[in-house]
């Protein structure tokens, strides 16, 4: 089982940061030592099992965007963290984002999701565990985004809140028609 951590802290807020997704309670200042631990896969796997701050979460394919990613050192640290399917759900996500908005992106990132499909287990829930999901759980059955449903994942992130975020952070331009 994963475990669950404090879900928003400076340091991970800075971590985000140094790669290129900063909060605006963080911007311009300088990133603390602390921070400064955590490789881009590391930050990753921890964010997916933390269950933090959904901005985190929906930060993800910002940071995998903006930085050269070691796909083999992601999917090694989500098998130590038995966070595959985490992992494949939210590269699946960050996938569709990246293809709705011709942002390029690595094809060890479609290896890597193949990978995860070998992930076993039921139903898991990412959310942040001080949010009481208890009124939003059939809310969250009824409205999962398909990539979720796929991969046995409840939770409230839907595929417009990661573009959105793509598009915020400058990495890429919605399409126009």
């Amino acid at each position: 089982m994963l475990k669950h951590v404090e879900y928003q802290t400076p340091e991970l807020t800075a971590a985000l940061a140094r790669y290129g997704y900063g909060l605006g309670n963080l911007k311009g200042r300088e990133i603390p030592p602390a921070a400064r631990r955590y490789g881009v896969e590391e930050l990753v796997i921890r964010i997916l099992t933390s269950n933090p701050d959904p901005r985190y979460v929906e930060g993800l394919p910002v940071i995998m965007a903006k930085n050269t990613i070691d796909y083999a050192k992601l999917l090694g640290i989500a098998e130590n963290g038995n966070a595959l399917k985490r992992l494949g759900w939210m590269l699946s996500m960050a996938k569709r984002s990246y293809k709705d908005l011709d942002v390029p992106y690595d094809l060890d990132l479609e290896a890597t999701v193949e990978k995860c499909k070998s992930a076993k287990g039921g139903l898991e829930e990412v959310f942040n565990p001080n949010f009481d999901i208890a009124p939003y759980r059939e809310r969250a059955k009824r409205v999962r985004e398909p990539i979720s449903a796929e991969w046995g994942i409840m939770t409230l992130h839907t595929l417009e809140a990661f573009e959105r975020n793509l598009i915020l952070y400058g990495v890429q331009q919605r399409k126009t028609a």
